[in-house]
C-alpha cells in the first residue's frame, strides 16, 4: 500500500485502538515529528525492563512511561532487546530498547510513538506520499494477560470497563500468565490461588469444578462464561477448558444487581478468547505423570480487511490417579469476527466439548483412613468402585453471538446471546456403606471395626440440560466539567431446562482387599428408576452506573427480575414464582494516585439449585444483604497492588446437601448464616526479576438461626485459607528466559457437612514450576502437589444406615483428594 499512512482508511480501520484509561480516547497518528512532545518526554523516570522479547519490553516501557506505542507486530514478534534498568527519560530509554534491532522511532503526539521498520525509513514514511505502511499495527499500552500477572481493568464488576484500582468492589484477575506458569488443567486450579476462594472440599473429582467464595458454596451458580451464566442443575456441569481462555475474573460480594440469581458470595467469570486483527499462532504438547498426552492449536488472524478468525482446539487422553480411571477430552472453539468500522462489531462463536471423565470420586472407609482399622488403612488411591461400572461421558454444545454499534450520540448498543446443552451419561458404583462382613452377618467376636466390604450401589443416570441467556443494553458516557462517567441500562433473560432419568439399585458387597464381587444381600432392590426435571424462567432489567467527580468515583446498580422455577420428582411437580429486586451502591476515593479507601453495600438473592426439602416441599428462595469496606494500595510504576476487604454478609435460606441422601436430591435449608471476615491479596512486581502473588482470607460463618443447625459452622467453609506463589525470572545473561515458580497453599480446617459432625483438618500445599522461553519456544515442567501430601477433603455417614443397623457407626467414608500431578508442556508460537 502506498497512501499516506494518515489517509488512508483502509489501514485506519485495520487499527485496534485500546486505551485503558475511565474512558475510550481515539488515536490519530499524526504524520509529523512532534519535536515539542520529545522535549516534554524528557524528563528522568526510574524503569526496571528486562532483557528479552521485545514485544514484552515495549509493553513494559509504554506503562511507565504512558505512552502509546504503534509498532508492527510482525517485525518485532522475534526481536530481543538488552532492557534497560534505571533513571532516563524515555526517548533515551526506547532508543536503547531498539538498539541493535533495526527499527526506529518518533513521536507523533505528545502521548504517542511510532515505531518505524528499516523500509519505512528509507522510504520516508511519515513524510513522503510513497510511505510504506507497516501491517499489521498493533498499540501497546497495557499489559497483556498472555505476558503479565497483573491487568488492571474489568467489565466484570460493573458491566463497565474501569481501573479495578479506582472499582468499590472487590475482583482480581486470573491472568493467561499465571495459569500457564502454574500448568493448571481447570478452573479450580486457576482460581486455587485467588483471595476469598477456598478449593479441594470436595476431594479428588474431575466430573466438577468445585469451589467456595467467602464461606459460601458457588460453583452450582456462580460459574460464568463472557458475563453469562452458565448453572449446574441435577449432576450436568459445565466443565471449562482453560486453554480456550483469556483471563478469569473472580467478583467477590453480591452481584445480583448486575446479573441476576447468585450466592452471595461472588461469581467466577471465564472470559473466552476471540479473534484478533494480529495474527498469532500458538501450538502445545504436554506429557502427565499419570500418562497419556495432549495437544493443542490457537490460531487467530485477519481474513480480509474487516474480517478476523479464532480457532482453538485441544484433545488428550491421559490416566489419573486411580489405575482404574482413565479420561479424555475434545474440545473446538472456532470463532469468527467482522469489524466494517471501528464503531460496529459481530462476532459469531460456537463450542463443542467432549469429555470422558470416569468416575475419579473415591471414597474409602472411616474405619481404614481417619480412624484405625485392624486389618489395615487404606489409601487414597484405594479404588472403592467398579471398573466395569465406571462411565461419565458429557458433550457440551454452544453457539452464539456478541455485537456491539456506537452511534454517534456517544451511545453504545451491546447485545450477545448464547445457547448451551449439556449431555450426561454416568454410569457409576457407589459404596452406601462400609462394613465388616463377619460383624454384618453376627458372626460372634467379629470386630466391627475391622471394615473389609463396601456395600455397592448404583448410580446411572441420562441428562439432559439446556440454557439459553440474552442480554442487550444501552450504555452513555459523559462528561461534564469535573463529573465524568457511564450509564448502562439494560434486560436480559435466561431460561434453563434439565430432564433427568436415573436409577439406583444394589449391585453386591465389594470385598476391599481382593477385589471379589458377592451378592450375599440378594433381596435388596436392584433397580430402582426416578426422574428429577427443572425449569428456571427468569427476566431481568437493570440500570447500573459508574461516575467520577475529582477523586471520588461512585458506582452503583438497581436490578428487578421476575423468576419461576419447578421441580418434578417421581412424587410429583412443585412450581413456584416470585418477583424481587436487587441492588447495590459503593463509593471510592482515590488519592495520591496510589491509594483507594472504598466501601458498598448491597442486597442480593438466589434460586437455589435443584431439589427439595426432606418433607417433599420446595426449597425456599436465599436471600442476603452485604457490607464491605477496603482499601487498595498500588505500587509506583503499576507494578502491582495491594488489597484489604472486610465484609459482612447475612443469608437466608442457606441451602445443603442432606448427607443422609445419596442422590443429592434431598436439600437442608438453614434459617439465616452469617458470613463475616477479611480478604486479603498482593501482586508485586519487585526488582531482580521476582514476582509474589499472594492472599489470605478469614471467614467467621456461623448458622445464627435455625431449629435444628443453630451455631454450626456451615460445611465446607474454612475459617483461613491462604496462598503465596514467587516467580523468579533468573537475570544471568547466559540463563536468559528460564524462570523459576513455587507455591504454597494452605486450606484451614472446616466440617465437610452441615451437622458438623465431621471435623477436616488443616492442610499446606506445596506447587512448583520450572519454564524456560526463547525465540518463541516455551518449555514448562509444573507440579502440584509436589510433597504427595495425604489430606482429607470430606467424610460422611453411611448412606445406607438403616440397613446395616448397629454397624451404622462403623459405617462412614472419607474422600482424600488429589496426590503429586507432573505434568510437562512445550509451545511454540509463530
Amino acid at each position: 500500500m502506498s497512501s499516506h499512512f494518515a489517509a488512508s482508511h483502509r489501514s485506519t480501520r485495520r487499527l485496534a485502538v485500546f486505551l485503558v484509561t475511565t474512558a475510550c480516547l481515539p488515536v490519530l497518528a499524526v504524520p509529523f515529528v512532534d519535536i515539542a512532545a520529545a522535549q516534554e518526554r524528557a524528563v528522568a523516570v526510574r524503569y526496571e525492563i528486562a532483557a528479552g522479547p521485545l514485544p514484552q519490553a515495549l509493553n513494559r516501557f509504554a506503562d511507565v512511561a504512558g505512552l502509546l506505542l504503534v509498532y508492527d507486530a510482525a517485525a518485532t514478534r522475534s526481536l530481543r532487546t538488552d532492557g534497560f534498568r534505571g533513571e532516563g527519560a524515555a526517548p533515551e530509554v526506547i532508543a536503547k530498547l531498539l538498539s541493535g534491532t533495526g527499527l526506529t522511532w518518533r513521536f507523533t503526539s505528545r502521548n504517542s510513538v511510532t515505531i518505524i521498520g528499516p523500509s519505512a525509513t528509507a522510504s520516508g514514511a511519515f513524510g513522503s506520499d510513497d510511505a510504506t505502511v507497516l501491517q499489521p499495527i498493533i498499540l501497546s499500552g497495557g499489559q497483556s494477560s498472555e505476558d503479565s500477572y497483573n491487568l488492571d481493568s474489568s467489565t466484570t464488576a460493573t458491566r463497565i470497563s474501569a481501573d479495578i484500582q479506582k472499582t468499590p468492589r472487590s475482583v482480581n484477575v486470573v491472568t493467561q500468565r499465571q495459569m500457564i506458569d502454574r500448568g493448571v488443567s481447570d478452573l479450580e486450579e486457576a482460581i486455587a490461588y485467588s483471595p476469598g476462594v477456598a478449593t479441594g472440599l470436595y476431594g479428588n473429582d474431575d466430573r466438577y469444578d468445585q469451589y467456595v467464595i467467602r464461606g459460601f458454596e458457588t460453583q452450582n451458580v456462580g460459574t460464568y462464561r463472557d458475563g453469562m451464566p452458565l448453572r449446574t442443575f441435577g449432576w450436568a456441569a459445565w466443565r471449562t477448558e482453560p486453554f480456550g481462555l483469556e483471563r478469569l475474573d473472580i467478583l467477590r460480594g453480591p452481584t445480583s444487581d448486575l446479573y441476576g440469581s447468585n450466592e452471595p458470595g461472588g461469581l467466577v467469570n471465564a472470559v473466552t478468547k476471540r479473534p484478533s486483527f494480529e495474527p498469532g499462532n500458538t501450538v502445545f504438547g504436554r506429557l502427565s505423570s499419570y500418562g497419556g498426552m495432549e495437544a493443542g492449536i490457537d490460531s487467530t488472524g485477519p481474513i480480509g480487511d474487516d474480517l478476523a478468525y479464532r480457532f482453538v482446539g485441544v484433545a488428550n487422553r491421559s490416566g489419573t490417579s486411580y489405575d482404574e480411571v482413565d479420561q479424555g477430552r475434545f474440545y473446538v472453539a472456532p470463532s469468527l469476527t467482522w469489524k466494517p468500522e471501528d464503531t460496529t462489531s459481530l462476532t459469531l462463536f460456537a463450542e463443542i466439548q467432549k469429555d470422558d471423565v470416569g468416575d475419579s470420586w473415591s471414597v474409602v472407609p472411616e474405619y481404614g483412613s481417619r480412624r484405625h482399622n485392624p486389618l489395615g488403612q487404606f489409601s487414597p488411591d484405594t479404588y472403592t468402585g467398579l471398573a466395569d461400572h465406571n462411565s461419565v461421558k458429557t458433550r457440551q454444545t454452544t453457539v452464539g453471538y456478541e455485537f456491539e454499534h456506537e452511534f454517534e450520540t456517544g451511545i453504545t448498543f451491546h447485545s450477545k446471546a448464547r445457547y448451551a446443552q449439556n449431555d450426561w451419561r454416568m454410569r457409576t458404583a457407589v459404596p452406601a456403606a462400609f462394613v465388616s462382613l463377619p460383624a454384618l452377618f453376627g458372626v460372634p467376636g467379629a470386630d466391627p471395626s475391622a471394615v473389609d466390604t463396601a456395600l455397592l450401589s448404583k448410580f446411572d443416570l441420562d441428562q439432559k440440560a439446556y440454557q439459553a441467556s440474552f442480554d442487550n443494553n444501552l450504555s452513555y458516557e459523559f462528561e461534564s466539567g469535573d463529573l465524568s462517567g457511564t450509564i448502562v441500562a439494560g434486560f436480559d433473560h435466561y431460561l434453563a431446562r434439565s430432564d433427568v432419568d436415573y436409577a439406583q439399585g444394589y449391585l453386591g458387597e465389594l470385598n476391599l482387599f481382593t477385589g471379589d464381587l458377592t451378592n450375599l444381600l440378594s433381596g435388596l432392590p436392584t433397580h430402582l428408576p426416578a426422574v428429577l426435571n427443572n425449569d428456571i424462567d427468569q427476566t431481568g432489567v437493570y440500570l447500573t452506573s459508574r461516575s467520577e467527580f475529582d477523586n471520588l468515583v461512585f458506582s452503583g446498580g438497581i436490578r428487578h427480575d421476575w423468576v419461576t422455577s419447578s421441580t418434578e420428582t417421581s412424587a410429583g411437580k412443585i412450581t413456584s414464582e416470585g418477583q424481587v429486586t436487587s441492588g447495590s451502591f459503593g463509593i471510592a476515593w482515590n488519592f495520591d494516585d496510589a491509594w483507594t479507601v472504598y466501601g458498598n453495600a448491597a442486597y442480593s438473592f438466589n434460586v437455589p439449585p435443584a431439589g427439595i426439602t426432606a418433607s417433599g416441599a420446595a426449597l425456599g428462595m436465599e436471600k442476603s444483604r452485604a457490607y464491605e469496606i477496603g482499601l487498595r494500595y498500588k505500587l509506583p510504576d503499576d507494578r502491582g497492588h495491594v488489597n484489604v476487604a472486610l465484609f459482612d454478609t447475612t443469608k437466608l435460606n442457606a441451602t445443603y446437601n442432606d448427607p443422609t441422601d445419596l442422590t443429592g436430591i434431598t436439600k437442608i435449608q438453614a434459617g439465616k448464616v452469617r458470613s463475616m471476615g477479611v480478604d486479603v491479596d498482593a501482586l508485586l512486581e519487585l526488582s531482580h526479576g521476582f514476582t509474589v502473588l499472594g492472599s489470605y482470607t478469614y471467614v467467621d460463618a456461623e448458622v445464627t438461626k435455625d431449629p435444628t443447625l443453630q451455631g454450626n459452622r456451615p460445611a465446607r467453609a474454612p475459617a483461613h485459607s491462604a496462598s503465596a506463589w514467587v516467580k523468579y525470572d533468573v537475570q544471568a545473561p547466559a540463563l536468559e528466559g528460564l524462570s523459576l515458580g513455587i507455591g504454597i497453599r494452605h486450606v484451614g480446617s472446616y466440617f465437610s457437612d452441615a451437622t458438623n459432625a465431621y471435623h477436616i483438618s488443616s492442610a499446606n500445599l506445596l506447587d512448583a514450576s520450572i519454564s524456560y522461553q526463547r525465540d518463541g519456544w516455551s518449555l514448562v515442567l509444573a507440579a502440584r502437589n509436589l510433597a504427595n501430601k495425604e489430606y482429607e477433603a470430606e467424610c460422611n455417614a453411611a448412606t445406607f444406615a438403616a440397613a446395616v443397623g448397629a454397624l451404622a457407626d462403623y459405617a462412614g467414608s472419607c474422600t482424600y483428594n488429589e496426590g503429586r500431578r507432573v505434568m510437562l508442556t512445550a509451545s511454540r508460537k509463530f
